[in-house]
Parts: structure tokens; sequence; C-alpha cells
């Protein structure tokens, strides 16, 4: 099959074709004897639709998050023997994750392919079968390949030497080569016309390599596509009615919990999950066991993590996850088509000469705007430098909420690891400037340990010239010079002192003031005082996790939008929120005064001057009738 891309046209007939070889293929399968034609589970339907639906669209790189035991592996491996066998000249690439997996695939295929009828024979290459690859007739060579479950001396020659146009990545979780990934991902093409790489694993939490290459397929949806198939996609997954199974476990209706899972797998994936599925799920947990050990919940968690409903339960870590699974999956939900603004900042020598401009590519974008500053709002922002809050932390991260009496909302994010701290320093200042408006106000609590000094001490400088008059006024987004006009900076009190008064400016983090921020910042979620925009400080908010007095992300995944997020929650909880509720500033309040129309306003008006009479009426009557009780005589 020639061509220079791939189209509708051409998948049709490609698909057409699979099929038919599909049905001369007979495998050995765990739940039959022998031999078997092999019928398509719908979760290998699905895996095939979404495939070919890229294709459809010129895209040839495909990652499957899958669950335990869909038959994805086997059908992926008939699915590139078969594109070998119909592109000539391809070099192929199977992966594993052991050298057992390894052998057991190559089996499959030998077993398979020895079992073809005349009529769709595939055959070897003299001298082409081997221990390392399969050659077939047309050229096209299959090899096998293990990445070791481990980092090793040789780690990084996964890609080395080894240019690949056909790649098939199974289980690439269990993967310990995190650089050979890299650079097998490097020696893969890109131009082929008749290429095809396939990633397909279980999730096994987010330290491992197949996280980022999924986060890249959902980011990249031009040339990339990110498949998801769960449990319930798989028929035998399920206990008929009349079985003892079903009659324990699939005799009393969904719970609320269970209900909301079934909802929003029909949503998004279209499958409706019967109670005879229900009851299967329900039995691989066993409710009628008491979970009182440890060692009980974590194999819960592991169960829920290879038996996920939706792909964001794929990712959920055993061990203790700091913030509620099921809490961040709604707010994922909320946040996947929220609008937003992106810009760039394009720095120079001088602070006013500097460059903010809007951008359309995600990758290029260091700062997201889901709301621009209104009048009269009150916001705080959180700044977190690069190894600020923690050697670990290579960005630099800042976060604005707007402020209520009740309520706080995320309106901004700023993150980037290019930057030195004081352009970091310049950015802080020209979002505290675009947020405290000229109507507004805004205030700022900065990490300032490690390189966090050195951003104060360029902020302060700004500041200096900034009352010298030595910034030349602006206004506008993308206007750098207009800074400092309704900013204040966080005073620091310590939470033991009997008096509070302030004892220094922003903040230090340590073991102990962390896991204070940390669960306000989660207490505020749990209640939903908290609005969250960005995906990515959600992400990151999944790979959270506690360990003792420790709070941080799993292992070298990053908490830096998290930091910045806390310090934000920090600074308007200390400094802002009293000051919203004794105006009575509630969302509420705010949101129907914005909306209210001239005459409303009017009417407001003259009811706070009615109320406001009365009420002083009624504390003068009161505080005549104290003094009558007390014998005080009156000065008429």
């Amino acid at each position: 099959m020639a061509g220079k891309g791939w189209d509708k046209a051409k998948v049709r007939v490609f698909r057409a074709a699979f099929f038919d070889f599909a049905k001369h293929v007979k495998i050995v399968s765990k739940d039959q004897e022998g031999f078997n034609a092999v019928k398509f589970y719908e979760a290998q339907h699905r895996f095939l639709d979404a495939v070919f639906e890229g294709l459809e669209q010129d895209i040839h790189y495909f990652v499957c998050l899958k669950a335990r035991q869909l038959g994805i592996s086997t059908v992926v491996r008939m699915l590139i023997v078969f594109w070998a066998f119909m592109h000539e000249g391809l070099r192929v690439a199977l992966i594993y994750d052991t050298d057992s997996h390894r052998n057991e695939a190559r089996a499959e295929i030998k077993g398979f392919l020895e079992r073809l009828p005349a009529s769709h024979s595939i055959n070897t290459k003299k001298g082409g079968d081997n221990r390392d690859y399969l050659e077939f007739e047309n050229g096209s060579r299959v090899s096998f390949y293990v990445a070791g479950v481990k980092k090793s001396k040789g780690s990084g020659g996964l890609g080395r030497g080894r240019g690949a146009n056909m790649a098939g990545c199974t289980e690439v979780s269990s993967w310990g080569d995190l650089e050979g990934v890299k650079a097998f991902e490097r020696s893969l093409s890109d131009q082929h016309p008749n290429r095809l790489y396939i990633w397909e694993s279980t999730a096994r939490g987010f330290n491992n390599p197949f996280y980022p290459i999924w986060n890249r397929a959902k980011a990249d949806d031009l040339t990339k596509k990110a498949i998801f198939i769960g449990w319930w996609a798989k028929e035998s997954y399920s206990h008929a009615k009349g079985t003892a199974l079903f009659e324990r476990y699939g005799s009393y209706p969904p719970t609320e919990e269970e209900q909301k899972k079934i909802d929003l797998v029909e949503e998004r994936y279209g499958h409706k999950v019967t109670m005879e599925q229900l009851a299967w799920y329900r039995h691989e947990f066993d409710p009628d066991v008491d979970h009182d050990s440890e060692s009980e919940e974590e194999g819960d968690e592991i169960t829920r993590q290879e038996l996920p409903w939706y792909e964001e339960e794929s990712w959920i870590m055993t061990g203790s996850p700091f913030f509620s699974a099921e809490r961040l999956t709604d707010l994922m939900s909320e946040v996947r088509n929220y609008p937003y603004k992106g810009y760039r900042y394009f720095m120079s020598e001088h602070f006013e000469s500097t460059q903010v401009e809007q951008v359309k590519v995600p990758r290029q974008m260091q700062l997201k705007v889901w709301k621009e500053p209104e009048p009269d709002g009150v916001y705080v922002i959180g700044a977190d430098p690069a190894y600020g809050s923690s050697e670990d932390s290579n960005q630099y991260c800042l976060e604005v909420l707007r402020c209520y009496a009740d309520y706080i909302e995320q309106v901004a994010e700023f993150c980037t690891v290019r930057m030195t701290t004081f352009q970091f320093a310049w950015v802080i200042a020209h979002l505290c400037g675009v947020y405290g408006g000229s109507d507004g106000r805004c205030r700022l609590l900065m990490e300032i340990n490690g390189p966090g000094a050195a951003v104060l001490n360029a902020f302060r400088e700004l500041m200096t010239m900034a009352k010298a008059g030595l910034l030349p006024a602006g206004d506008g987004f993308g206007d750098m010079t207009h800074v400092f006009d309704h900013v204040r900076q966080y005073m620091y009190t310590r939470q033991d002192s009997i008096h509070q008064a302030p004892s220094g400016v922003h903040w230090i983090t340590s073991i102990k003031n962390k896991v204070q921020i940390m669960e306000r910042f989660r207490d505020l979620l749990t209640l939903k005082q908290l609005s969250l925009r960005s995906a990515a400080l959600i992400d990151e908010m999944q790979t959270m996790e506690r360990e003792g007095d420790s709070i941080h992300g799993s292992g070298s995944s990053q908490d830096d939008r998290v930091m910045a997020m806390a310090l934000a929650i920090k600074c308007y909880e200390d400094s802002e929120r009293a000051s919203l509720r004794a105006r009575g500033m509630t969302r509420e309040m705010v949101m129907r005064t914005q909306s209210a129309s001239q005459a409303d306003m009017q009417q407001l008006f003259s009811q706070s001057l009615v109320s406001s009479f009365f009420n002083a009426q009624q504390r003068e009557r009161t505080r005549m009738a104290r003094a009558v009780r007390r014998g005080t005589r009156y000065r008429w």
C-alpha cells in the first residue's frame, strides 16, 4: 500500500483487509483450550476504532492507557504483524519490560503465523527467523527488544543505533530505563508515510516513563492520539443474573458514588455499565470484607489502579495520596474546556522594555489567564521561585487568586523553568500591577528561601525605581510599566505570637509550616471554597503524597504550582479574608452587585440608607434602655 499520507479511503481499504486477516488468526487464550479463532472484545474494538480514526487524520502515534487483561497487547501484535506484511521494508521494534514477556510475545506471533491458511499466509525470508527478529519476504523486519524494569549500566542503549519507523511498546509503566526511552523516541522516524507507533500500558502511578508519554499525547492532539479503555469494556467482566455471585453483589442498586462513576463513563465513553458488570466489579473488592489493616487498603488502591473507570482513576497512587482523587477527578472534568488566554514574556535588559505577547501554542505559554482583572477586585499572588520551597522544585511559579469573603478563584498562573531571579521579580511586579489596577488591590506573598531572597531584592529595587519616578506610567495587560499602584506585601506573623504583631515579610518554607499551609489548601478544596482552573496544577496535585510529616510530589514529580497555590491561599486567609468579611463581600453579593442595573444600584443604595437609619435608631433605644437600668440620668 503506497502513498504519501493516510486518509479515509486508504483506511477503509486497510481496515477491511485487516479484519479479513484477523478472522484466520488462531491464538491460545487463557479462557479456552488449544488454539482458537480470535473473537474481539469490545475493548479491542474500541482500541482499533480509535487507531483507524486517528489514521484517517494522518495521525501515526498512539498511546493507550488501559485496565489490565483486556487483550490489547494481543491485538497490537496482530495489527503490527499485518501492517509490516502490507508495507514492504519497514523496520519494526517490539519492546517489552522483561525477557519472559518478550519470549511469550514472540511465541504467540510465531504460533499464529504457522496456523494461517495458505490464502492468508505471511512467509518469512530464508534465514529471517532467529532469536532477535523475524524478517518477512517483503523485507519488513520485526525485532524484539527488552527495555528492562531497572536502570542499568547500559541505560540509554535502547534507542542507540536502532532507527525504526514502526513500534509496539508494551507495559511501558514497568520500564526502568527512562534515558533509554528518550533515546528510543528520538530514533523514530517522523517522515515515513507508513510509520506507526503504539504505546500501551496500565498506569502504575506517576513515577514511571509512561506518565509523561501519556501527558504529551493528551497535549498534542494534532500528531498524537491518547486512548483510554476501562475495565467495563470487556464483556467477560460480569456476573450473569441468576448466579450466586450476582445475587450477592448485584442485588442492590448502585451507591451514590457508583452511580456517579456509571454516569461519567456513559457521558465520556458512551458505555452504559450494567448491573451484571457492577456485580463483577464489586466482587473484585468484596465489600463484605472489613478493611481494618493498612495492607488491605493498599490492596484496594492497587485494584482501583488496575481496574479504572476513567483515565484519572488510573493514576491513583498507592500509599497516602494527599488530595482526594475523587475531588481532583471532578475538578479535572470542570477545567477540561475552560477558556483561557496564553502569554509569553520576552525579556530584555530593562524592565520597561520587556514585552508580553499573546501566543496560541500551549508549549510556548508561560502565563495563562482565565479571568482578566476586574474593577474593585481584590487579588492575592503566591510566588514560588525555582529551588525556593524545595531543592527538587525547578520551576518559577506564580498563582493569582480573586478573593471574596467566602470564596477564592484561580484567575491566572505563571510557570516556566527558563528564567532568572531578577526576571521572575519583573513578572511578579507586572502581574501585581495588572491585578492591583487603579481601583482594586493586590497582596503578594513570596517564598524568600534560597533564590527567593534574590527575587525579593530585585522586586524591592523595582519599587524604589517606581517611587523615584524612574519607571514611566502605563496601562494594559501587555504593558510592563503599570506596577505597584495598589500592591501590598505579606507581613509574616508567628502563629503562636500573643500579640500577633508582624515580625517579617513574606515566607520561608519549613517542614512544619509547609504542612500547615498544605492542610489549609486541602481544607478549602474539600469545603468547595476554592475554584481551580489549571489542569497542570491539578496534575501536580494528583502526585502529592504524605509520608509522616513530609508532603511532596511522588518520586520525581514536581510540586511548584501546588506550593505557589498554597502560598496564595495563606496570603488570602491571613491578610484579606477578615476585611472582606467585615465588608460583607461574599461572592454572591459581589456577583449580584456587578450584574445589577443602575436602577437596581439606586434601590440597593436607598435600602442601605433606610436600613442604616433604622439600625441606628434601634442602637440608640438599646443604649437608653441600658442607661435607665443602670440609673443613669440623661442631660436633656
